[in-house]
């Protein structure tokens, strides 16, 4: 097992383009493997299983419509935004033409 401290000197020095003996190079392929499982540990905890595939379409299926949801308000405020900006431009231009009056 190779300690964190030295798996991430190494791993510095490999990124800055620094050569590594034979040695340290298969040092930071152990501790690459270490630090890879720990993280497949870390997502998936052994204790849990996966959730089935009607679970996973079933959150897919109400994601997209909350999207669909949000898509069509946001279209809404599009719309009410170039509505308020047409009418400000219009009220700018009547100021306008009584200041010049």
């Amino acid at each position: 097992m190779v300690s964190d401290e030295i798996g991430m000197k190494l791993h510095d020095r490999s990124t800055i383009g620094e050569s590594l003996t034979p040695t340290e190079q298969t040092e930071l392929e152990a501790w690459y493997a270490e630090q890879d499982q720990a993280e497949a540990t870390m997502f998936i905890p052994s204790d849990q299983s996966l959730p089935d595939i009607a679970t996973l379409q079933q959150q897919i299926d109400q994601t997209l419509a909350q999207l669909a949801t949000n898509v069509q308000k946001l279209q809404q405020i599009t719309q009410e935004n170039i509505h308020l900006s047409q009418e400000n431009a219009s009220l700018k231009q009547q100021l306008d033409n009584r200041r010049s009056a």
